[in-house]
C-alpha cells in the first residue's frame, strides 16, 4: 500500500490523476498487498482507502471485476474521495459500459463539483458515447476549474476535430503541442496528426 501511496503523491506533484500511475512491482508483491488489504477491509469495512487500493491491486492483477467491486465500495464508504469515481468510471469505459461510466462520473461531480479531474472524466464518458455537446460542456467546466489541464484540452480538441469545428480544434490541439508539461508527451504526436488533417480555412 505504501508503494501506491507514493505513486499517488508523485501523480499529484506532476498534476496527474492518482489512478493514472502504474506501480512497477512484481506479481508476488501484488499478491501480498492484495491479501493484506483484503484482510484489512474484512476487519474494518469502513476503510475506504483500503478498498480503493485493493481495487488498484486487483486491476494491476488483471482481475477487473474484483477491482470494480472494490472501487464501488470505496465510493460507498467515502463519497468525497474523487479517485474512486475516476478509477471506476475509467474501468467501465474500458469495458464499453458507457452508461455506467457516465452514472459514476456524474455522481462524482455531484459530490465534488469543483474537481476538474472528475469533470474531465465525465467529458471522456460523454465523448465515448459521441455526445459531443455534453462532452465539450464537461471539458469546458474542467478547464474553467483548472485552465492548465492539458488532458481536458486534448480531449476537447479531439471532440472539436471530430465534429468539424476547425477553429476550436486548432486552438486546443496547438496548445497541447506547445505544452512543456511532460504528461502531454504521449498526446503530442496525436495532436500534431490531427492538426495536419484539419482543413485550412
Amino acid at each position: 500500500m505504501a508503494l501506491y501511496e507514493a505513486e499517488r503523491e508523485r501523480a499529484q506533484r506532476e498534476h496527474g490523476a492518482p489512478d493514472e500511475v502504474t506501480v512497477d512491482v512484481s506479481a508476488p508483491a501484488l499478491g501480498a498487498a492484495r491479501d493484506a488489504l483484503w484482510r484489512a477491509t474484512r476487519l474494518a469495512p469502513e476503510l475506504w482507502r483500503a478498498h480503493y487500493y485493493l481495487g488498484r491491486v486487483y486491476r494491476d492483477l488483471d482481475d477487473s471485476h474484483q477491482a470494480a467491486e472494490q472501487f464501488t465500495r470505496a465510493i460507498a464508504t467515502h463519497p468525497m474521495y474523487r479517485a474512486g469515481y475516476i478509477a471506476l468510471s475509467e474501468l467501465y469505459r474500458s469495458w464499453d459500459y458507457i452508461d455506467q461510466a457516465l452514472a459514476v462520473a456524474k455522481l462524482g461531480t455531484t459530490y465534488l463539483p469543483s474537481d476538474a479531474e472528475l469533470w474531465c472524466e465525465l467529458g471522456m464518458a460523454y465523448g465515448a458515447r459521441r455526445a459531443d455537446d455534453q462532452a465539450i460542456a464537461a471539458f469546458d467546466r474542467a478547464l474553467a476549474l483548472r485552465p492548465q489541464d492539458m488532458t481536458a484540452r486534448f480531449q476537447r480538441g479531439q471532440v472539436h476535430a471530430r465534429r468539424g469545428d476547425v477553429v476550436n480544434a486548432r486552438r486546443d490541439l496547438e496548445a497541447v503541442v506547445a505544452s512543456r508539461d511532460a504528461a502531454t508527451a504521449p498526446w503530442q504526436p496525436i495532436a500534431r496528426e490531427l492538426l495536419v488533417r484539419l482543413p485550412r480555412r
